[in-house]
This record gives structure tokens, sequence and C-alpha cells, in this order.
């Protein structure tokens, strides 16, 4: 998987875990637009994962829709792809399965 795969990725389920918890606060995009100061239409690129958020907004995100910053975060493999255990045992080929999944 392509570094441009896996941002993609991460960024599309970030936008997704970002509407859930927004729906959940019964909030519209307009709401937590006006919270964090930015237009609706930031809000609708970050749900619709064609725009990128940055830590410090996905802080004030998490707090606007009261929630932990990490249930906004995808799981890990949008963070390293599926090949990321591949890597770690080619640079070091003693790691057990345990140790590159960790």
């Amino acid at each position: 998987m392509s570094d441009g795969a896996i941002e993609a990725g991460f960024y599309s389920c970030l936008g997704r875990n970002i509407e859930a918890k927004r729906k959940e606060r019964r909030l519209t995009q307009t709401d937590v637009g006006r919270l964090l100061g930015v237009h609706r239409n930031t809000i609708m690129r970050w749900e619709s994962g064609d725009g990128r958020v940055d830590m410090w907004m996905i802080l004030r995100l998490a707090d606007a829709l009261n929630c932990n910053h990490l249930m906004l975060l995808p799981p890990r493999e949008y963070t390293w792809g599926t090949d990321f255990g591949r890597i770690l045992a080619e640079r070091d080929p003693g790691l057990t399965r345990k140790e590159r999944c960790a």
C-alpha cells in the first residue's frame, strides 16, 4: 500500500469518525464550525476525507464533540498501513510476530 493510499484511508476514516460523533451529539456541521471558528464547508471536507486536519484541530474537535481525541483517530492500520509489520521484519528479522504487531 502506498503512502498516499494510507493517508487517504486515514483521513477517510477520521472523517467518518468525526461525522459519527457529531451526529451522536446532534450537532450540525454549522454548529461544529461555529464552535471551532471555521466554516461549515471545512467540516464537510473533513467528514468527506478531502480536508486535512492537523492534530491541534483534532484536539479542539474532540473538545467540541465532548469525546476523547483517540475516539476520532482511525485504528492503527490506517496510521501505518498493513505493510508496517513487513517493514519491521525487514529491518530486524529477529523480531517475533508479536513484537512486530505490538
